[in-house]
């Protein structure tokens, strides 16, 4: 017995998963299984960078007009619950306000970096060995430092006759 095989044009149930990743889904459903967390984090990524190439192409809505972030989010927001449910909506909030905290709190304006005459002061020197550990050491003002630890991410101190 030949069966036939379904195609879009053979069931009106089969269609293409809404994260327009170009796969089809059976039994009517709306995305594959992970594609709607895809979709959120996909959505986050564009909202936060400002690219919003794939909120157009995902979701039909061009944000290049808002400036406000969290008009921003209210749009995308209400766009994926008027087009899927308040549940997805309530996820893609929710990603999208940690997401701008998480950003907001790393954007914080940085130090400014050293001046080259304070640079010219910090000399690295020959690592000191303590045991059978390498310790980074550098002299800042004629005064020789080490390092805590053995990569040098550590604190740095005055040797104390180790």
């Amino acid at each position: 017995m030949a069966t036939k095989t379904q195609t879009p044009e053979t069931n009106a149930a089969t269609a293409k998963c809404a994260c327009k990743c170009g796969a089809t889904n059976n039994k009517g459903r709306i995305f594959r299984p992970g594609h709607d967390a895809r979709m959120v984090s996909l959505l986050v990524r564009d909202v936060t960078s400002g690219a919003l190439s794939y909120t157009k192409a995902a979701l039909d809505l061009d944000l290049t007009k808002t400036t406000d972030h969290q008009s921003m989010i209210d749009e995308v927001v209400a766009t994926v619950e008027d087009r899927f449910s308040t549940a997805l909506a309530d996820k893609t909030a929710g990603a999208l306000h940690r997401a701008w905290a998480i950003s907001s709190k790393t954007s914080k304006a940085k130090p400014a970096p050293k001046a080259a005459k304070e640079i010219e002061k910090v000399l690295e020197t020959k690592p000191v060995k303590i045991g059978r550990w390498t310790y980074p050491t550098r002299v800042v003002d004629g005064v020789v430092f080490r390092n805590t630890k053995t990569n040098g991410s550590a604190e740095w101190v005055v040797p104390d006759g180790e």
